[in-house]
């Protein structure tokens, strides 16, 4: 008997006890003398798909030089590939079959069973068309009895793709594979975003957007002034980021560009009203699809009988999570102090103060998550009038009333809490939405 045979029958003895626990800790088994490198190296590369700790089922007729590569704290047993494979493979982390896919006598019966638990697989392969041109630069005859097309439809067959891949050499390979994901994404939406980037609380209103944008999509940010610059092909224009309408977002440009996407909403309240024309402002809102506008106030004044305007609230509160401050030292931030310190350290700073003085509507919000006396003031440098009413408009839809500007006022912590849970809740609603539009914009082009 050679050792070859030798080795087969040694490995599949404990077959039967390695299905019901795992095998213990033991020098493995050497390959024959001729095989060691080519198995060494397949074995090293193959370990690097495995996670640590994981708990590793191999597939294989003897030799374990894996068991010998394998990640810190993983646990490992062998079967052969013709064993019972359900039970073993459900208590698996990952599944590996190194050079042994071609002994198998019906690979689709193999990977139906496999299908049954699914798991990740880390499996060798040198496909019969790749090895032929592998073979002509390395001097590798061997190949295998599949082409790569026919190992691909053997694994979109039972439900798995090619995850990740790393050549070995001779047209040989290391897969990993995964459950394919039953999805249908968004492919290559593009949204045109028209916001404001310079204050605090237009950044931060940028970061809430883009959290809720489809993670697949292609976004491109314009100014107010560079909305004449956008391309066509959008799917979804978005006007504003939950802040204050100004004058110069409701332009012509601005205009074209909503005429020009298949889709477009608006996320914006409205700010110096003094100063805003009411009549593009209502043209603006009659060209969306959905207005989601940010306070009360805003959808009493230019919402009012329009079926496709919604109450959003400010979700400027969405980043702000509600906690209580310690430090008891008083904060006073104008607008032009929120613009040096840069958004992240704002927010730490806003949430970090029992007493704070807010000089823009975004830090008097998130104060409110945090504080436990706030004053809210405009901004000494600002030369236009209006804001005292987009913060008493604020006001009134957290708490019911407004406060003077410049007076402390006692922050009612539940008031806040529910504001901010009514909020999150519409910004859900509102990522739906999104989804939903741009889900109908792709089928209509698919069309």
């Amino acid at each position: 008997m050679s050792p070859s045979h030798n080795a087969r029958t040694d490995s599949a003895k404990p077959a039967a006890k390695a299905a019901s626990r795992p095998a213990p800790r033991k020098t493995p088994a050497r390959p024959k003398p001729a095989d060691c490198g080519d198995a060494e190296r397949r074995a090293a590369l193959a370990a690097q798909f495995i996670p640590a700790s994981a708990a590793v089922l191999e597939l294989t007729e003897g030799g374990a030089w894996l068991q010998r590569q394998l990640p810190p704290a993983c646990s490992y047993q062998s079967v052969r590939p013709g064993a019972a494979l359900p039970s073993p493979a459900a208590r698996a982390d990952i599944v590996v079959m190194l050079d042994g896919l071609d002994g198998v006598a019906d690979p689709d019966a193999l990977f139906a069973q496999l299908a049954r638990t699914p798991k990740p697989i880390v499996l060798s392969y040198r496909p019969r068309d790749l090895a032929e041109e592998g073979g002509q630069k390395n001097g590798t005859a061997a190949s295998g009895r599949l082409g790569f097309y026919d190992l691909t439809r053997l694994f979109d067959r039972h439900g798995l793709r090619i995850e990740a891949t790393a050549p070995l050499g001779g047209g040989e390979m290391i897969m990993r594979l995964a459950p394919a994901a039953r999805i249908t994404p968004v492919i290559g939406a593009r949204i045109a975003v028209v916001a404001g980037r310079d204050t605090f609380s237009e950044r931060l209103g940028l970061q809430v957007l883009m959290s809720v944008l489809p993670g697949d999509a292609e976004v491109q940010v314009f100014g107010f002034a560079e909305a004449g610059r956008a391309g066509d092909g959008f799917d979804l224009t978005v006007i504003g980021a939950g802040t204050g309408l100004l004058q110069p977002l409701h332009s012509d440009a601005v205009f074209d560009l909503v005429s020009r996407s298949r889709a477009a909403i608006g996320i914006f309240g409205t700010q110096r009203r003094e100063l805003i024309v009411r009549a593009p402002v209502e043209r603006l809102i009659e060209r969306l699809d959905a207005w989601f506008a940010r306070d009360a106030d805003d959808l009493a004044l230019y919402g009012r009988g329009v079926r496709r305007a919604v109450h959003l609230g400010d979700w400027l509160i969405a980043p702000c999570p509600l906690t209580t401050a310690i430090d008891g030292e008083p904060l006073d931030l104008s607008a032009a102090a929120l613009r040096d310190m840069g958004t992240d350290r704002a927010l730490d700073a806003l949430r970090g103060h029992r007493h704070v003085t807010a000089g823009e509507r975004g830090a008097l919000l998130c104060a409110l998550t945090a504080a436990e006396t706030v004053t809210w003031r405009e901004d000494p440098d600002g030369r236009l009038p209006g804001a005292a009413g987009e913060v008493r408009g604020l006001l009134i839809d957290v708490f019911g009333r407004g406060y003077p500007e410049g007076e402390a006022f006692l922050v009612e912590r539940d008031a806040v809490r529910r504001y901010r849970a009514r909020v999150m809740a519409n910004v859900a609603a509102l990522q739906a939405r999104i989804a939903a539009l741009l889900g109908r914009q792709t089928a209509m082009a698919a069309a």
